[in-house]
């Protein structure tokens, strides 16, 4: 469900400078008039700002002036309901509708608050009241399954939405909420028919495309993801720029998955053109840059994110593994030092400095490091597999062999330890043991003996391996 209150105006900076003097007034001890107009401004800029207590302040003050306000009554009541206070929100409403008790935003908010307070039955009577009377059935409908929604009651919140959709068949918001409930209920595939159905009559909606994109998204379907972009973006240029940018940032995304950088590029590219200085838009740009090979360039556009939000930890930590793709070891380092320090759970980090430590020939710092990864992530096997590849390449396969042991002590039932075992047992020419635990890998699971060869793809013709493997497979 959507907010019940939110910014609309987009003048921020008028909200921002006419909440700053009323603020000076009342700092001053001034006592001025405040018309209904400017006190609806300054609120919106407070919940812009996500500022609960100071809306609360500037709704008392006004209502000195605007008594009689059902309005200032009724903002009075959302701000309880959403600071918890229900029944000061419900002894808020009430007086509110002592004002005006025909006012449908009034009667909305007061189910609202009684769902909170799980009085479902009270509140749907109440919606069910108004049905009879009001000239939109479908707003009723829609606050019908939001609060049956708010409820847990999701099968009756469904039929309200379908409901609402039933008397008009173009009405947008019912179905985002009827397709984010069946979202919520893992039931994307009748999400995406929703939204599907709607645009077969009504194409020319581009937050619905841009929902439906979303959707293909997370089922998987990225060749129809993009084509529901192409059909936001299309309508979107000449309506809403804020849309479009959305839609032609998730299109580049999309593309920079799929393997074609280049043309995500140019997504982003014009994604910049709408907003500048979006950090997330400047970041894939880098990411993009990065997939083609460009890592200068790649750099260039991490560090403008890191000037906008020096906490932006992914963009620290991917200036790190450029210049670790150059040999700047040192380098790499301080980079990802700057983003472990901003989180400090995430092993890959830590993995990557132990690896630039290594390579520095810092030992201490590398094992430090590396204990670190292993103690945030033990069971991670792509640890244990690049450090022993690193030891390998550095002509130390016996501490390969030595450091895998300790792996496959703490994994004895995980046939790919095995095989990762047994593989670099033969890179360390100890035949007997190597065939020792490729019979215990194969034993286990056949079908992934291609994690031994990916070690040691030399062998996949060995007559040996290949008279070995035939005895396990059925």
């Amino acid at each position: 469900m959507q907010n019940f209150y939110g910014s609309n105006s987009g003048e921020d900076d008028r909200g921002r400078k006419m909440a700053r003097d009323f603020e000076e007034r009342l700092r001053q001890g001034y006592q001025t008039y405040i018309d209904l107009l400017s006190v609806e401004e300054i609120f919106q800029y407070y919940l812009s700002e996500l500022n609960l207590l100071k809306a609360a302040k500037l709704i008392r003050y006004a209502q000195l002036i605007h008594a009689e306000s059902a309005e200032l009554l009724r903002k009075e009541a959302w701000l309880e309901m959403e600071l918890r206070q229900h029944e000061a929100a419900l002894l808020c409403i009430e007086q509110a509708l002592n004002l005006d008790p025909m006012d449908p935003e009034i009667i909305f908010l007061k189910t609202e608050i009684l769902a909170r307070l799980d009085r479902y039955d009270e509140a749907i009577e109440l919606l069910r009241s108004m049905l009879s009377i009001t000239l939109s059935p479908k707003e009723v409908l829609l606050q019908m399954g939001n609060v049956a929604q708010m409820c847990g009651k999701e099968s009756q919140s469904e039929q309200y939405y379908r409901e609402a959709l039933n008397h008009a068949p173009d009405f947008e918001e019912a179905v985002y909420e009827l397709a984010f409930l069946l979202e919520s209920l893992d039931k994307e595939e009748e999400a995406i028919h929703v939204y599907e159905d709607f645009l077969e009559k009504r194409p020319y909606a581009p937050h619905v495309w841009y929902e439906l994109g979303r959707l293909y998204v997370q089922s998987e379907l990225l060749e129809k993801a993009l084509e529901a972009y192409d059909y936001a973006i299309i309508v979107q240029e000449t309506i809403d720029k804020s849309a479009y940018f959305r839609a032609i940032y998730q299109k580049g995304i999309i593309l920079l998955d799929m393997g074609q950088a280049r043309e995500a590029m140019a997504c982003f590219l014009k994604a910049n053109d709408c907003q500048p200085n979006d950090m997330h838009n400047l970041f894939y740009m880098g990411r993009a840059y990065q997939a083609e090979g460009l890592l200068k360039d790649a750099i260039r556009y991490f560090q403008r994110v890191v000037k906008l939000d020096a906490d932006y930890m992914e963009a620290w930590a991917e200036i790190g593994a450029c210049l670790e793709r150059c040999e700047k070891f040192l380098e790499a380092v301080y980079y990802y030092q700057k983003a472990y320090r901003l989180e400090e759970e995430n092993e890959k980090l830590a993995f990557r400095i132990a690896c630039c430590e290594y390579k520095l020939g810092n030992l201490f710092s590398a094992q430090e490091h590396l204990c670190q990864a292993l103690e945030l992530q033990a069971d991670a096997i792509c640890i244990w597999k690049e450090w022993a590849a690193l030891l390998t390449a550095d002509g130390r396969p016996g501490a390969a062999l030595a450091f895998l042991e300790k792996g496959l002590e703490s994994h004895p039932k995980n046939p790919e330890w095995y095989y990762l075992f047994a593989g670099y047992a033969f890179l360390n020419r100890q035949q007997a043991l190597g065939i020792n635990k490729l019979r215990n890998a194969l034993l286990m699971d056949v079908d992934q003996v291609h994690l031994f060869f990916d070690i040691v793809p030399d062998l996949e013709q060995d007559v040996l391996i290949q008279g070995l493997i035939a005895q396990y497979t059925h």
